[in-house]
């Protein structure tokens, strides 16, 4: 890296993209054209091809990409309230913190701390969450549960009716307008700021000009209805719909990347880039019938699902490809190292210094909303090392082990025949589950001697 004068360089930005998998993008070698401007970006920068979230769905995901640490250590008794993240540490370091997302449930998972300010347009989204029709919808759905049967006859009838799908998120047109209007008002101060685009979540609503496939809005809304549909039941949907899904899916990427561009090259027009350390990377992915499922569910971890872009800008040309496993838990800790601010906060490492391992986990949210604690055996972890995958699933009561280089699609499990290799990585994974547990015992034991007026 660079040893230019930091003090000059005041630009530091987070851009994630809710869903985007890595295979899906032409500097990962997707056939279509549909990224361009994300592919140059990469072929300039820092690219890491086997970057890994460590959780298969947004919620469980960015307390990795935030705090750095992981969701169970995070959300088990309400842990993310003493936690401390990547911009409440940049502001202690004398950094406007800005954030630019349209998810409406960021805030109350903690995703807002340290911001001063945090725009997430529920006011210009609000009309849509709240048609009567979505209204009666979730409410249905909150008192009876997503996979009740009586959900899935109303998705059916739905289905065939065509109706109105609601989109209640900022479009990436908007989420650039509102940034640069605040980012022009910003004079001679250190920036650090969070871009979250929601445009490739579900539903796919995407500008016809993107779609490769010639659709009809009618076509349009069905082939969103099949894709909840298969998420929630796990139904198996006919090859010829699921194409259109995909064609659907690349186009928001295809918008996506248009304002990608847009928005590098307003940072460009205004003398930021070059000052710009930029991290883009995603959350997750998105399954299109792989292991039968659809979507990104809380309790899936195969690559499909985990695989995400990771690509990093600093100062200078400092093109390099790591095709070595990483880890979006270190995130924040390469922030401050790029910066050369010590890291006193994170209990990880910087992503330059190499991942052993990459470990992932998937839990039960609905159990955890209900009591508000993590138990092991409504949790899975997997766990990445060179070419060896191993799932342990405590979900679904199975062990999985892959070897990746021969089998990327994880079609073939060889935990029976492969003892050896699983065992090693069986011990990586209890050594990580026994990590959150030793910290449990630590508070626990401080809390009585605080309580006994020992310490």
């Amino acid at each position: 890296m660079s040893n230019q004068n930091l003090e000059e360089k005041t630009y530091v930005f987070l851009v994630t993209v809710d869903d985007l998998r890595a295979d899906h993008l032409g500097y990962m070698g997707y056939k279509k054209n549909i990224s361009p401007n994300i592919d140059s970006f990469a072929k300039k920068n820092i690219v890491y091809t086997n970057a890994l979230s460590n959780a298969p769905q947004t919620t469980i995901s960015f307390p990795s990409i935030l705090y750095g640490v992981y969701a169970t250590d995070f959300f088990d008794k309400k842990n993310y309230l003493k936690k401390r993240s990547i911009a409440t540490v940049l502001k202690e370091n004398g950094y406007k913190t800005l954030a630019f997302n349209s998810n409406p449930h960021f805030k109350m998972w903690g995703f807002s701390k340290g911001f001063d300010y945090f725009e997430d347009f529920l006011s210009e989204t609000r009309g849509e969450r709240d048609k009567t029709v979505e209204k009666a919808k979730k409410k249905l759905v909150k008192k009876i549960g997503k996979k009740n049967i009586l959900i899935k006859g109303l998705s059916k009838i739905l289905t065939r009716l065509s109706g109105h799908i609601a989109k209640p998120y900022a479009d990436a047109e908007l989420m650039n307008k509102k940034f640069f209007e605040e980012i022009d008002k910003k004079d001679n101060q250190k920036i650090f700021c969070w871009m979250h685009y929601m445009d490739l979540h579900y539903p796919f609503l995407p500008p016809t000009k993107d779609i490769e496939i010639k659709m009809a809005k009618e076509e349009i809304l069905r082939l969103n209805r099949l894709q909840r549909r298969a998420l929630h039941f796990k139904e198996k949907l006919p090859d010829d719909d699921v194409k259109k899904i995909i064609a659907l899916y690349d186009a928001e990427i295809r918008y996506l990347d248009s304002h990608f561009n847009f928005f590098i090259d307003g940072l460009k027009k205004r003398g930021i880039y070059d000052k710009s350390i930029i991290i883009f990377t995603s959350d997750h992915g998105e399954l299109f019938g792989e292991h039968n499922r659809f979507g990104h569910d809380q309790d899936v971890l195969y690559q499909k699902q985990l695989h995400v872009p990771l690509i990093i800008k600093t100062y200078g040309n400092n093109k390099k490809v790591f095709d070595k496993p990483a880890s979006l838990v270190n995130i924040p800790s390469t922030f401050l190292e790029i910066l050369k601010i010590k890291n006193s906060y994170f209990d990880t490492e910087s992503i330059f210094k190499e991942n052993e391992y990459v470990i992932s986990e998937g839990i039960i949210w609905s159990s955890f909303e209900k009591q508000q604690t993590i138990k092991k055996n409504e949790i899975m972890v997997s766990c990445q090392k060179e070419n060896w995958k191993l799932i342990i699933d405590n979900i679904h009561n199975r062990k999985e082990l892959y070897n990746l280089a021969d089998d990327p699609d994880e079609s073939s499990n060889l935990y029976p025949s492969m003892k050896d290799v699983a065992g090693k990585l069986s011990k990586i994974i209890e050594s990580h589950l026994n990590k959150s547990e030793e910290k449990d015992l630590i508070t626990n034991k401080i809390k009585l001697l605080r309580k006994a007026g020992k310490i």
